[in-house]
């Protein structure tokens, strides 16, 4: 990628959410001076308790870590702070991305719902 002027990287679903949680990584793997920026689609998951009061998503997510032994691929700047499985929640690590991200979500996601 020599002569890379524009990048975007993103994705659906949990697509979307890897375009976030590798958006800075992604820009610096390109020629300094693209301009990178990253979309997420659908990837902005709740951290919050379903309608039998279990935090459903939180568990999965670290289940998720320990599976995949995902915490080595998580920006350090979140997990320092808190686990690693709280670190796949972008309210949590949002922040602190340096590139330009844009979320787009439905208001009514019935998955999130269930």
């Amino acid at each position: 990628m020599k002569n890379a002027a524009n990048a975007i990287i993103s994705g659906g679903s949990a697509g979307g959410l890897t375009s976030i949680l590798h958006c800075d990584s992604f820009r610096a793997l390109l020629p300094i001076g693209t301009k990178v920026k990253c979309l997420s689609d659908a990837g902005y998951f709740i951290n919050t308790k379903d309608v039998s009061g279990t935090q459903h998503i939180e568990a999965f997510y670290n289940d998720v870590v320990t599976t995949h032994g995902s915490a080595k691929n998580l920006p350090i700047s979140c997990t320092s702070k808190m686990g690693p499985g709280l670190c796949f929640f972008p309210q949590n690590m949002a922040q602190q991305i340096q590139s330009p991200l844009f979320l787009v979500n439905a208001a009514y996601d019935s998955w999130q719902l269930d």
